[in-house]
């Protein structure tokens, strides 16, 4: 009968046997497999077949207004008048001013008339500006020219203000000028507004003389503006 020390010396030899050998890491292994656990994931090179962008900003654009919009045009006009002219009378004359100018059925009579031209800027829905134009006018005596257009209105929201909207819409007009026959475009300016008049002067309009601009009952003094449309 074997002992009991035999016996568990024998069970550790057979235990020894049926072990799995651990695998012996080499020192360098053992270094590069601590750094990799370390050093956090493993960066990947970006793909240069894939091109991840961000949206893209559309930028403005500058069409013909519609007739169905005679409203929006008729609320963007009063909004737009009142942000440039609140101050320039008492309110009861801008208001008034207002109603007569701007309401629906004053734009829709003006987008149903083909001499009558309306543009809008527009971005992503929303309305930045608009452009009137009159072809052909009848200008005061003040302007030398043959067969003029008018300048009727161009506004531009606060927001689109040196955005080189407002050249864009001149050039537009200056267009829409040459191609229906006329030598050049007029306009009338507040006297008081040397902002609109520095830009119009900027861009090759000349004051040729004065008229009254009456809103409500109240008188207020313009420049008459002109440019030929052959002048750079």
């Amino acid at each position: 009968m074997r002992s009991s020390a035999a016996k568990a010396a024998s069970s550790a030899a057979a235990a020894s046997r049926c072990a799995r050998p651990t695998a012996r890491i080499p020192p360098t292994a053992q270094r590069l497999r601590s750094k990799a656990t370390t050093a956090g994931p493993r960066r990947v090179p970006p793909d240069p077949q894939r091109r991840d962008r961000a949206p893209r900003m559309t930028a403005p654009v500058i069409r013909r207004i519609e007739r169905h919009e005679a409203a929006r045009l008729a609320a963007l006009l009063r909004r737009l008048f009142v942000e440039a002219y609140a101050d320039c009378s008492a309110p009861a004359n801008v208001e008034a001013y207002l109603d007569d100018a701007f309401g629906v059925a004053q734009q829709t009579r003006e987008l149903d008339d083909p001499a009558h031209p309306a543009w809008v800027v527009e971005h992503d829905d929303e309305w930045l500006g608009v452009l009137q134009v009159r072809l052909p006018s009848t200008p005061p005596p003040q302007v030398d020219l043959l067969r003029p257009a008018q300048l009727h209105r161009i506004y531009l929201t606060t927001a689109a203000i040196g955005r080189g909207l407002g050249r864009r819409l001149l050039d537009i007009a200056l267009d829409t000028a040459r191609r229906g026959g006329a030598d050049g475009l007029w306009l009338s300016v507040w006297q008081r507004a040397p902002g609109p008049i520095a830009v119009y002067q900027r861009a090759g309009f000349r004051i040729v003389g004065t008229t009254t601009f009456v809103v409500g009952d109240d008188p207020l003094d313009d420049w008459i503006m002109q440019r030929r449309i052959d002048a750079a």
